[in-house]
Formats: structure tokens, sequence, C-alpha cells
């Protein structure tokens, strides 16, 4: 099992409070980076890829198309500044 000490190291690096969670919250925590580290166990050679049998011609080409024209975008903007969509500020503390 994960030690709570790690658990909380990592939810300080990705800014989320776990202080207050339950017991339950860090064994689901446990249980997902176990299943991650299943999933890096498996060794796939080219041979066993499914993707060349089974879904073989499943993916459209990639054509490239027009886009939004910026005047579109920027009248669709909440707010605009020096011709760009301004949005707020989402890292750090609020003033």
């Amino acid at each position: 099992m994960v030690d709570r000490r790690e658990i909380e190291h990592i939810a300080l690096l990705a800014k989320i409070d776990v202080s207050q969670k339950d017991a339950q919250y860090f064994q689901d925590i446990d249980l997902i980076i176990k299943m991650m580290d299943r999933v890096g166990e498996i060794k796939l050679t080219m041979d066993e890829c499914p993707l060349d049998t089974e879904f073989s011609g499943i993916f459209r080409e990639d054509i490239p198309k027009p886009s939004i024209s910026r005047q579109a975008v920027l009248e669709n903007a909440p707010e605009i500044e020096a011709g760009c969509v301004s949005v707020p500020k989402v890292r750090g503390k609020e003033e």
C-alpha cells in the first residue's frame, strides 16, 4: 500500500487538498496506483499489436481543413486584451 505521506506529497505537487479525506479515499488512490503499475508490466511486440490486424483500416485519412477565423473567435470571447482572448489567472492565489 502506498504510504499516506507519499499520497499527501503527490497531492501537494498537484495542488490538491487531501487533508480532510477519509481512509477509503487513500485506499482508492492506492488501488489506482497499483493498477497503473500493472499496465506498465504489459509487454507487447509489434506482432501482437491489435492495430495491425483487427482494427486495420478503421482510421480516416487526416485531411487539413480551414479553421475558424481569428475574428470569429474574438467575436465570441468574453474578454479581449491586445487582440487576444483574455482568460482569468488559474495558477497561484487570487488577490
